[in-house]
């Protein structure tokens, strides 16, 4: 009888107290938790197309190197990226990647908020 060997599960990561999901929420306010609370998303502006598409093509390789899988999505003048969290709780690793794709300084002004 020959044993056979299990595949070895990458294990999981560990779940963040929603504490540190505000702290990254203040400290980037480009992001924003969706309302059922199992995302993160931004919107990134453009005015040229052609310039969003290059953004995407480089947002997916940093995805690849990070092992994230973002919904993202072109509209007219923005881009719109959604990042889930895993099993509905987020880890270090999304909020990492969220870091990497170096929003913050994107974050939306005052008169654009205010409604």
């Amino acid at each position: 009888m020959t044993a056979t060997r299990r595949p070895r599960l990458a294990p999981r990561p560990s779940r963040l107290k929603a504490e540190r999901i505000q702290s990254f929420l203040t400290e980037n306010p480009a992001w924003r938790l969706t309302a059922d609370g199992r995302s993160l998303a931004a919107a990134i502006p453009f005015a040229d197309p052609a310039q969003a598409v290059g953004r995407v093509a480089w947002m997916m390789a940093l995805a690849s190197c990070h092992g994230q899988a973002p919904r993202i999505c072109i509209q007219s003048e923005s881009i719109e990226v959604e990042l889930s969290a895993a099993n509905d709780d987020f880890s270090a690793e999304e909020i990492a990647f969220a870091r990497a794709l170096g929003l913050s300084r994107l974050a939306p002004s005052p008169s654009s908020t205010a409604d």
